[in-house]
């Protein structure tokens, strides 16, 4: 493979990378605009984390809150166990949890197109914009291997 050629192939990896990340992040920046809800906190704890396969944390300290609220919307009931679009890190776990207590009254942010995908903090997450990042790092490196390569032939 000559050095176009890999320069090339950063290159799709890196754009292929980014657009599912964007979507992601769009979806994210419009949920700041949502109409929001007053509502109740019904559960509040701290659980291990499992992963989407169903396996148990991989490390001790693994762990997530585990938050569901109810909310009103135009007279019916929904609730939402959403934090925020990405989850919580571990390390933000402890703090996350004593912002809800349960009983706490809250102001829920909802998708009026899907009023049952409600969010406690909307918004941008640090996940999807550290994945744009990377695949756009990816591009320009890239891009500047490309250059380079040009430039010695």
């Amino acid at each position: 493979m000559t050095e176009q050629t890999a320069a090339l192939c950063v290159i799709v990896l890196g754009a292929a990378g980014v657009v599912a990340p964007v979507r992601a992040l769009r979806r994210e920046l419009r949920s700041r605009a949502w109409p929001r809800a007053p509502g109740r906190v019904l559960a509040a704890r701290m659980e291990l984390y499992v992963d989407r396969a169903g396996g148990r944390a991989p490390r001790l300290g693994d762990v997530e809150p585990i938050i569901r609220a109810e909310y009103t919307v135009d007279g019916v009931r929904y609730s939402t166990a959403s934090v925020r679009w990405a989850g919580v890190p571990s390390w933000a776990a402890t703090r996350t949890l004593a912002r809800y207590p349960e009983g706490a009254a809250v102001v829920v942010a909802y998708d009026p197109a899907e009023p049952t995908v409600g969010l406690l903090e909307p918004g941008p997450t640090l996940v999807s914009g550290t994945q744009v990042a990377l695949g756009l790092g990816a591009v320009l490196l890239g891009l500047l291997w490309l250059h380079v390569a040009s430039a010695a032939r």
